[in-house]
């Protein structure tokens, strides 16, 4: 599975997803040029095989971050279109 970095606030709203997750999620800042603010959080996330081949925008709008004990992932927002 690929994975991507992604920024979420603290109730999993996608800020911003990056591409390519760097080799140590800490030093975002540097690789990507993005340092998160206030209340953000980064995650290396593995795409879902029902979401592989979607588009970053699509990640970004239909699905929200789950964390739990520090490991996040990829939850469907209700009442978003299911993907076909």
């Amino acid at each position: 599975m690929k994975s991507v970095s992604v920024v979420c606030d603290s109730n999993g709203k996608i800020l911003a997803i990056f591409g390519a997750p760097p080799a140590d999620p800490e030093s975002l800042d540097l690789v990507l040029g993005y340092r998160p603010g206030p209340g953000e959080e980064v995650h290396v996330v593995e795409i879902p095989a029902e979401f592989e081949g979607k588009s970053q925008i699509e990640l970004h709008t239909k699905c929200r971050l789950e964390v739990s004990k520090g490991k996040a992932k990829f939850v469907p927002i209700k009442g978003a279109k299911k993907h076909k």
